[in-house]
C-alpha cells in the first residue's frame, strides 16, 4: 500500500491508518503471535469503521475475535497468545497441560477483553454480540476473581506456567474490561470492582 506522506486532515489520517492496517491483516490469519498485537488494530479498525462509516473495517475485525472466544477455556480463561485450535476440541489432558505451561495473564486479556466489548457494542448482528459479552462475562466472572486480592489489586494470571499471584500493576487492565461491560450492560457490580483496584493504584 502507498502512503501519501503529506499533510493530512484528521479524517484522512484515520482513513490512511486503517487501510494500512486492512493491509496487514492477512498476516494474523494463524499462529503464531500475541493477542494483544492484534487487539490494538482491532479497536482502531473499529473506531474507523464507526466514524468513517466503512464497514469493511469491521467484517475484517470479526474472524479474529471469534477466534479468540473460540479458544476461551471452559473455566473463563482466555489465552495471551493465539493457539490456533478451539477450546471445543481440546481434550482434559490437554486443557491441565495448557493450565501449567500457557498465557492466561490478566494485562494482556484485561486490554483485549476491553476490545471484545468495545466490538460487542458496535456489532450489529445480536447472536454475535451476545457471543461476544457471554466470553467477556465468563472472563470477568470466572477467571479474574481467582487472582483478585485483599487490598483490591490483582495478580497477573499465569504466564508460561508461572502463576502470578503479587500486585502487577498492568493488571489495572481489568479495570477498563470492568467498566465496559458495566457500560455495556449497565450492570454495576463489575464497575465496582473497577473502583476497588483503582482506590488501590
Amino acid at each position: 500500500m502507498e502512503i501519501k506522506y503529506e499533510p493530512l486532515s484528521p479524517r484522512e489520517a484515520l482513513q490512511t491508518y486503517c487501510d494500512w492496517l486492512l493491509s496487514q491483516m492477512p498476516k494474523f490469519q494463524s499462529p503464531p503471535y500475541e493477542w494483544y498485537f492484534l487487539f490494538y488494530p482491532i479497536r482502531t479498525l473499529l473506531l474507523g469503521a464507526k466514524l468513517l462509516q466503512r464497514e469493511e473495517y469491521a467484517q475484517a475485525v470479526w474472524p479474529h475475535l471469534d477466534n479468540y472466544i473460540g479458544e476461551q477455556l471452559p473455566n473463563g480463561a482466555l489465552s495471551s497468545n493465539f493457539r490456533g485450535k478451539p477450546a471445543a476440541e481440546l481434550s482434559q489432558k490437554e486443557i491441565e497441560h495448557l493450565l501449567r505451561t500457557g498465557k492466561f495473564n490478566l494485562a494482556d486479556n484485561g486490554s483485549n477483553v476491553h476490545a471484545l466489548i468495545q466490538a460487542a457494542q458496535y456489532c450489529q448482528d445480536t447472536e454475535r454480540r451476545e457471543r461476544y459479552l457471554a466470553a467477556a462475562k465468563k472472563w470477568l466472572d470466572c477467571w479474574v476473581p481467582i487472582w483478585g486480592l485483599a487490598d483490591g489489586s490483582y495478580g497477573n494470571g499465569i504466564w508460561g506456567g508461572h502463576k502470578l499471584n503479587g500486585t502487577y500493576s498492568m493488571a489495572m487492565n481489568v479495570c477498563s474490561a470492568f467498566a465496559a461491560y458495566t457500560l455495556a450492560t449497565g450492570d454495576r457490580h463489575y464497575i465496582e470492582n473497577a473502583e476497588g483496584f483503582a482506590q488501590f493504584q
